[in-house]
Formats: C-alpha cells, structure tokens, sequence
C-alpha cells in the first residue's frame, strides 16, 4: 500500500507482491546448436522456475525469449539466431531478476564458416582467440596486415600454424556481447561476417574452504569470489584443471570445485576459468 502522510492513512487496494526464489540454471539439453538458425528448442534445467506470463529465457548479455514453463525446475527456451560463439543461458521468472547461476549454450557453424574459440573473455581482456575457417581456404587472407576487431577496438592478429589467426580481445568498459570482425589491409577489408564475442566481469578468487585436503584429492573445496558463471567453469590447482562434474558453480559467488590428487606435499595457487 502507499501512503502520502508518514503511514498514517494508507491505500486499502489489496494488490499483492509476491517474494520468491531466484532461479538457478545447471544444465541445458542440447548445449549447442547451429548459428544462423532461428527457434531451437532447448530445455533448460534448475530450480525455482515459476509459472507465469513473464517466464522468460535470456541468450547473452542482452535481449530475451518467451519460456514454456513445464515443472519448477524445466523449462523450454527458442534459442535466437546468432553467429558463431557461445551464449551464457539464463532464466527470468519475472523479465527482471535473472538466475544466480546459467548454462552455456554454444553456436557452432557448417564448413565454410569462420569460427572464433574461445568466443568468451574477462573485461579486463587478454584472451588469446582464434578465429579459423571451418573446412575451406581463409578467403585469400595474407599473412601480413591482419587484425581482429573487437566492436571498433583493432587487435592485431598472427598467423597459427595449420590455418587461421589468433589475437589477444582489448579490455572492454563493460560486460556484454560485441561483434567480431577479422579485416585485413589498409582498406581493412572484412573477411569474417557474423561472430560475437563476450565480455564477462572479472572473475576473482578470496578465499577456500577447505584450504587443504590429502595427497589423493577427491576433497570438495568451496572456492569463494565473484563473477561466477556458466557451465564452462573450470578450477586449476597448480598445474592440474577439473571441470566438468568436478567443477560446478552454486553461485555467483561460490563454485564447488573437486581437488586433484597431487604428487608432493604442499601448496598450490587455485584459480578459476570461465572460458576453458
């Protein structure tokens, strides 16, 4: 109710607000589809999905699709048309609130279309990315003057042994999905049409619990930070990576990663990957 004098007198509508669970997404079936194709039918798997007009799924960073709902914790999403690349996948129960956790669904192309892999980095940039044609020559691509554009930031881009370039993505202001163009020359000519790469948030690493465990492994260790997500995750101790079912994100701020079994006493450095 509303009041305009301190809550003395007050509203007597009787329209309701209703508090509920945030909904959390842990798997997706299928986790992939082709790029370019409009209306594939994913069901997407968590908890706390609602019923209701404003059920919703959302592919990136921006824009969203209608849900079907089925039970609490399935719902159907028409995946969008996009380029090459990977989406994160997250759920809405009132077109407002999305998951705390979401699923990864991947683009992936036909021969004769270029690819970008990993088609996902922190905004801090860094990420090496190589963007490739899948199954057929690189367009008359030379080796000299080539570069990646990230939305209108150039990153110049080398030659990989076997086919395609590879790049380092510029930092970006902010998270969320920009077009990805590979060009070559003065002119800039674009050879690459369509592909989409995506800005996360810094992810960062404070604390374990536990912080040891036994030369076996096997030890579920609550990893604690921010910027967690998708189902891409892995967790690196020292040399040694789980991901899988061996590394799975709770939330945004918590990932439960299983210990790999170690050969000598003593500490090791644990870090979190978004982008494998």
């Amino acid at each position: 109710e509303v009041s305009l004098n301190g809550g003395v007198d007050n509203t007597n509508s009787g329209v309701r607000y209703s508090y509920g669970a945030i909904s959390t997404v842990s798997k997706l079936i299928p986790s992939r589809g082709n790029s370019g194709l409009e209306g594939q039918v994913v069901t997407v798997f968590g908890s706390d999905f609602e019923h209701g007009s404003d059920l919703s799924c959302r592919f990136g960073a921006k824009g969203s699709v209608s849900a079907l709902y089925e039970t609490s914790s399935r719902v159907l999403c028409y995946a969008p048309s996009r380029g090459v690349g990977s989406a994160r996948v997250d759920v809405s129960n009132n077109g407002v609130d999305w998951s705390d956790t979401g699923g990864r669904f991947e683009y992936v192309a036909g021969d004769g279309v270029w690819t970008l892999m990993p088609s996902l980095g922190p905004v801090s940039g860094g990420t090496s990315v190589l963007v490739s044609k899948r199954g057929g020559d690189d367009d008359g691509v030379t080796n000299s003057g080539v570069y990646c554009v990230f939305g209108t930031f150039e990153s110049a881009a080398t030659a990989v042994t076997g086919g395609g370039y590879s790049c380092l993505s510029p930092a970006f202001a902010s998270a969320g999905g920009v077009s990805f163009r590979l060009v070559e020359g003065p002119g800039r000519r674009e050879v690459s049409l369509g592909l989409v790469f995506e800005y996360h948030a810094d992810v960062t690493v404070s604390l374990l619990v536990p912080c040891g465990g036994s030369l076996s492994g096997g030890t579920v260790v609550s990893v604690v930070g921010t910027g967690f997500s998708g189902s891409a995750i892995e967790c690196r101790f020292g040399s040694s990576t789980v991901h899988g079912n061996d590394a799975r994100v709770v939330t945004s701020t918590v990932v439960a990663c299983l210990s790999p079994a170690a050969g000598a006493v003593g500490g090791v450095s644990v870090e979190v990957s978004l982008n494998g």
